[in-house]
């Protein structure tokens, strides 16, 4: 095991971390965004009911 070798593997486990992350905060912004969505959605509705719309 050479010394490039080595750091090959460490930068591998630590883009395997990121990647486990990155995916982590890509659902959990996806999941933000729908319910940031359907509150909006909700809120118009609700507003145009009371005006009779």
């Amino acid at each position: 095991m050479t010394e490039s070798d080595e750091k090959n593997s460490r930068v591998m486990a630590y883009l395997k971390k990121v990647g486990k992350l990155m995916i982590l905060f890509v659902i959990l912004g996806c999941v933000l965004l729908t319910f940031a969505v359907w509150l909006v959605s909700s809120v118009i509705s609700q507003n145009l009911a009371q005006y009779g719309l």
